[in-house]
C-alpha cells in the first residue's frame, strides 16, 4: 500500500492541485487521509481505481 502525496497524484492524474482541492471539496475525487499533524495523501489504488472510473465512463458515453 502506498500513500501519494498531492504533487504526485497531480503528476498522476495530470489534474493542478487547485482543481485537485476543488474536486475533493466538491466529493468528486477519491477519500484523502491524513498523514502528519497537517500532512494528507492518497492511496495509490484509489487514485488508481478513480482514474480507470473516468476512463469507462468516458468510454462508456462514446458508444
Amino acid at each position: 500500500m502506498k500513500v501519494l502525496n498531492t504533487k504526485q497524484v497531480s503528476e498522476i492524474t495530470g489534474l493542478s492541485k487547485e482543481t485537485i482541492w476543488r474536486m475533493r471539496k466538491r466529493g468528486q475525487f477519491p477519500t484523502d487521509i491524513k498523514i502528519g499533524a497537517r500532512g494528507i495523501g492518497w492511496l495509490q489504488s484509489d487514485i488508481e481505481t478513480w482514474i480507470l472510473g473516468k476512463k469507462d465512463k468516458t468510454c462508456t458515453q462514446r458508444d
